[in-house]
């Protein structure tokens, strides 16, 4: 982390209800640019649309991983960078889409088995020390090497090689790539709003 001062801060009560409340602001911010996806995907605007449901991806992620800081009491300068560089959180975003996987699965299995418990379990929410380490490790992969944020750079620009031959347009947009990417980005939204409910004060689910 070079010409980065490096910080840790004990989080406070205060400290601890900022942090969510930045989770509830990112998860609104979210859900807004997917409406508006939604909105362009209407007017068969599938490039521009498609750009928008890969951004509010990252929205959605940064909401959870700023979730799991207040439920961990975590604030430091590591995760507040990773959280603020558009590579790091391009990296947040596919370590996510493995978690989710994970927490989705957990999640409906926990489910399945209260229907036959006498005590109800709690579905586990939060990743391991382990897990949280691995997911934060993966945001210092480059950004280029992001098949995720390629494809969002195809969706808004001409892209050409040195022979002067174009590589991508968006104008030639594959709609059902960009109607997937949208049910993933839906799943994030599922998934931040389970982990949300009933563990922030004031959070609320938006319906879009």
């Amino acid at each position: 982390m070079t010409n980065q001062e490096s910080w840790i801060d004990i989080v406070t009560p205060n400290i601890k209800g900022d942090i969510e409340r930045i989770a509830i602001e990112a998860y609104t911010n979210a859900c807004d640019i997917l409406k508006d996806a939604k909105i362009l995907m209407r007017e068969d605007r599938y490039a521009r649309a498609g750009a928008l449901v890969i951004l509010s991806e990252e929205e959605f992620s940064k909401a959870f991983i700023l979730f799991v800081c207040a439920q961990q009491n975590r604030w430091d300068s590591e995760i507040f960078y990773a959280l603020k560089k558009h590579p790091e959180k391009q990296g947040i975003a596919k370590a996510m889409r493995e978690y989710f996987e994970w927490f989705v699965d957990n999640y409906n299995l926990v489910i399945k088995m209260n229907q036959f418990a006498f005590v109800p379990a709690t579905p586990s929410m939060l990743p391991s020390q382990k897990q949280w380490k691995e997911m934060i490790g993966k945001t210092k992969k480059g950004i280029k090497k992001e098949k995720k944020e390629r494809y969002k750079q195809a969706l808004l620009y001409v892209g050409f090689d040195r022979t002067a031959k174009v590589t991508s347009n968006p104008k030639n947009v594959n709609k059902k790539e960009v109607e997937d990417c949208c049910k993933e980005a839906e799943r994030f939204k599922e998934v931040v709003e389970i982990a949300l409910s009933g563990q922030i004060a004031g959070f609320t689910k938006i319906m879009i």
